[in-house]
């Protein structure tokens, strides 16, 4: 095998690697705002609570990761990345750890 026919398999099995790491992030995301859900959803029963927000996120979570699967190109690199930075910026938690750091 010549030396340009070894650099592009690693690219390939790189750029499926990549693809794999991204997928299993978005994945993993999806599964906590799931197992979360339920005990979020206490503040609004009837209504639109964070529970359905976070079933929601979940469900961006999951078709993120697909399209990264399905398509592995920059415009679905770029979805996934948005998607995680804006499920990270609307994270609970990071509203309460800046409440408490700027006590």
């Amino acid at each position: 095998m010549s030396t340009a026919g070894r650099t592009a398999t690693l690219t390939q099995r790189a750029g499926l690697s990549l693809r794999a790491l991204i997928a299993v992030a978005l994945v993993v995301d999806a599964v906590v705002h799931l197992h979360l859900a339920s005990g979020y959803q206490l503040s609004a029963p009837s209504g639109i609570g964070a529970g359905n927000v976070f079933r929601l996120e979940a469900l961006v979570a999951v078709a993120a990761a697909l399209l990264v699967v399905v398509h592995g190109n920059r415009t679905s690199y770029a979805v996934a990345l948005l998607v995680a930075a804006l499920l990270w910026a609307g994270h609970p938690g990071r509203a309460r750890a800046r409440a408490v750091h700027e006590q």
